[in-house]
């Protein structure tokens, strides 16, 4: 009886070990997603703000402050999620 619970017991190690190297898998694409986002949205921000300093140069232009108002703007930030 031994020998069969060594075997359930393996067979159960295996399964645990198989669920968790996929909710690894499944963490890594998250943070790896995550990191992708965050260099999406701070890309845009920084090429926002170049565009900001060129346009005070021009009073019909001027765009200062966007950047500022869209980095508090909750609702931009999830659009600019992936």
């Amino acid at each position: 009886m031994s020998v069969m619970s060594a075997s359930v017991y393996k067979a159960l190690l295996v399964t645990v070990v198989e669920e968790l190297e996929k909710y690894l898998e499944e963490i890594d694409s998250i943070l790896s997603t995550s990191k992708l986002d965050t260099f999406v949205t701070d890309t845009v921000f920084y090429i926002m703000q170049v565009i900001e300093n060129m346009s005070m140069r021009f009073k019909d232009y001027d765009l200062s402050g966007l950047t500022d108002s869209l980095k508090n703007n909750k609702e931009f930030l999830d659009l600019m999620r992936l």
